[in-house]
């Protein structure tokens, strides 16, 4: 499946330029990042053992059953959010027990294979595709097992909820999704270049809101007006920044503000 796909992303025949060099693009070799985006999927076969295992972990069916658990997984997610209100799992009812104890049994046994299929097990370690997901599996056990023999006490009752919220660390799995199709890589490299452009163009934003804010505390010092939208100069920023170019968010923004900063 993988070397279809390699396949797939071959460079193709130049085409015969009259006289004018096409003019280069946002990536300076386009073909060359499509077939090292597509080499990298290979990256991890080539550190295993070439076994029954591995030929079925490699296999379009087994790799087409993850994506979907994984999607299964990923709107599940929001489902209990939204309908368990239990702060642990061993207060939940029986069919979201279920239902976590079939994915945390899932993804622990396919992290199990990928780890014995590799010649050196070391190799595990420094390889970030299998460290992030390891991680991920980690996090998911002790919500799901291990949770199970932490005593419910008055004390401890507000700790355990925490675990609820790292329930988010599973949403980390779309990244598989991401790298299944190497179209959507290639739109976040083209993100990633153009991010810099983008966040110089911010900077320069910012400066100038900063100039305007600082202006405009100093002239309205002692006024009625100054008093309502330029108290300080943070202040005479949000104001600027929010109604001044965001309108249609100001409103939403001052409110989530007034339940806590960090969800503004």
């Amino acid at each position: 499946s993988v070397e279809r796909r390699l396949s797939m992303w071959e460079p193709d025949e130049p085409a015969k330029s009259k006289g004018k060099q096409k003019s280069p693009g946002v990536f300076a070799n386009t073909d060359k990042l499509k077939a090292n985006l597509a080499r990298e999927l290979l990256a991890v076969e080539d550190r295993t053992h070439d076994t029954f295992l591995q030929r079925v972990m490699k296999s379009q069916l087994f790799e087409s059953l993850t994506l979907v658990v994984i999607m299964c997984n990923a709107i599940w997610i929001g489902y209990d959010a939204e309908t368990n209100k239990a702060a642990t799992l061993p207060e939940a009812p029986p069919g979201y027990q279920i239902m976590e104890h079939l994915f945390c049994s899932f993804f622990t046994v396919e992290i199990l294979l990928r780890f014995i299929t590799f010649n050196n097990r070391q190799e595990a370690i420094y390889n970030k595709s299998f460290l992030f997901d390891g991680i991920l599996v980690l996090l998911m056990v002790v919500e799901t097992w291990v949770i199970y023999f932490i005593p419910m006490t008055e004390t401890n009752t507000g700790s355990l909820s925490v675990l609820r919220v790292l329930r988010l660390s599973r949403m980390g799995r779309m990244v598989r999704l991401v790298r299944a199709v190497p179209e959507l890589m290639i739109i976040i490299k083209g993100v990633s270049v153009a991010s810099r452009s983008v966040i110089w163009t911010l900077s320069l934003m910012l400066v100038i809101i900063y100039v305007f804010a600082v202006a405009f505390y100093i002239l309205t010092d002692g006024l009625p007006v100054g008093d309502v939208y330029f108290k300080t100069v943070p202040d005479s920023m949000v104001f600027l920044l929010l109604p001044g170019l965001l309108p249609d968010m100001a409103d939403p923004m001052y409110r989530l503000a007034e339940q806590h900063i960090f969800f503004s």
